[in-house]
């Protein structure tokens, strides 16, 4: 497993280019909101940004931020998880590596993991299978050692 690892400078840079590329309108705000999701090394929810901004007596509407969302989303810098708890989570991709998710039913946190005897297990099933595999989430619901 290979990974890229950048810091934020390099990420809020990739980020200010493909906002040029794809002819997307570049603000201060913009930048800002971007700016708090690559300092977020967990999981977060658009609600999550609104109430941080909100605190720091800054100024971010909510259509704003779920605007920069759904950029990030389209330019590949965040992915969307849904844990069954009727909220959309995000995590941006640029500095993490693969993992997959533990997630629990009672307080609702997540736990990343990864395992290398998983993942070749889950390319042999593939493989088995003749399928091949772009990517894949596995998300693993229970109770974490604080609820138990």
């Amino acid at each position: 497993m290979t990974e890229k690892i950048l810091n934020i400078n390099q990420e809020l840079d990739l980020f200010r280019k493909k906002v040029s590329e794809k002819n997307y309108r570049y603000t201060p705000q913009r930048d800002e909101i971007a700016q708090w999701i690559f300092n977020e090394h967990g999981h977060f929810s658009a609600e999550d940004i609104v109430l941080q901004f909100k605190n720091k007596g800054k100024k971010a509407s909510q259509a704003t931020i779920y605007r920069v969302i759904q950029m990030m989303i389209d330019m590949g810098f965040l992915i969307v998880h849904d844990f069954d708890k009727g909220q959309k989570i995000y995590e941006h991709t640029t500095d993490h590596s693969h993992h997959d998710h533990f997630i629990c039913d009672k307080c609702g946190k997540i736990i990343e993991f990864y395992d290398k005897n998983l993942e070749n297990l889950k390319n042999d099933i593939a493989k088995r299978h003749e399928f091949v595999m772009d990517r894949h989430s596995l998300r693993i619901f229970g109770t974490c050692k604080n609820c138990n």
